[in-house]
């Protein structure tokens, strides 16, 4: 798989998604295409989209687009934001964009923006919009693509009783979204099992809240390679101060 890259000289050129480079800018919702003018950015059945958001919780938006299976690359830009490449399936160019834009609109309206409005942005999908990438936090090559068959091209006029309608979906709540984040944590590293427990632990009691950690705890500490004695140990402490609401991470 490929995609359109900026070049240092002000050209297109293409490039292979395993070689995306941190601090480099790349054209994500198209491919290079040969025109009567030159290169240039082509968007039709290109086979990736790149949405950004700005949500709030970036780490709580992160540890979902980990667990998406659609999700090829995850990161962050330089400025804050958050970018998921995201895989999609053949399809007409304005199926391909149905199915990008419904996907990128559920993450935004369940991570949004401080403001309380989705985060997610809709620039970010044009074809021309160059997204520089600051950090990436996630690959998966093999990722699965976006169904397209799902979306009319057309509607023609007396076919339909009504337009067709976005579907909502509502707000994770704060314990499946705990479960994302805590899923998404190696527990099992030599040299940093205690650490990533007990931090992990803490992110999830400030971030979600006790309850929250009450849920995932039993799961997390089944993935951890640590000795039971020292699961028991870092897990009492640390649900016991959350309980008081006594954590300081300064502490921790």
């Amino acid at each position: 798989m490929t995609v359109a890259s900026s070049s240092e000289g002000g050209g297109v050129t293409t490039v292979h998604l395993k070689t995306l480079g941190e601090g480099k800018s790349y054209y994500l919702n198209g491919r290079a295409s040969d025109t009567a003018e030159g290169v240039a950015i082509d968007k039709k059945r290109c086979k990736i989209r790149c949405p950004v958001w700005n949500p709030t919780d970036t780490q709580g938006l992160l540890a979902w687009l980990t667990a998406s299976p659609n999700v090829i690359m995850a990161g962050m830009t330089p400025q804050g934001e958050v970018f998921g490449l995201v895989r999609v399936a053949n399809g007409t160019e304005d199926q391909q964009e149905e199915a990008s834009k419904r996907w990128a609109e559920q993450f935004g309206r369940q991570f949004p923006h401080e403001s309380g409005c989705t985060s997610w942005n809709p620039v970010s999908l044009e074809i021309g919009v160059l997204v520089k990438i600051g950090s990436i936090h996630h690959t998966n090559w093999r990722a699965e693509a976006l169904r397209t068959d799902l979306y009319e091209r057309y509607q023609r006029r007396g076919e339909y009783g009504a337009p067709l309608k976005i579907e909502r979906r509502g707000t994770a709540t704060a314990s499946e979204r705990a479960k994302a984040y805590a899923d998404s944590v190696p527990l099992d590293e030599e040299g940093t099992r205690n650490q990533n427990l007990a931090g992990a632990m803490f992110n999830i009691a400030e971030k979600f809240g006790h309850a929250a950690l009450e849920a995932v705890t039993p799961g997390m500490l089944e993935r951890s390679t640590l000795p039971e004695k020292e699961k028991r140990k870092v897990s009492r402490r640390i649900l016991n101060k959350s309980a008081k609401g006594e954590l300081n991470h300064g502490n921790e």
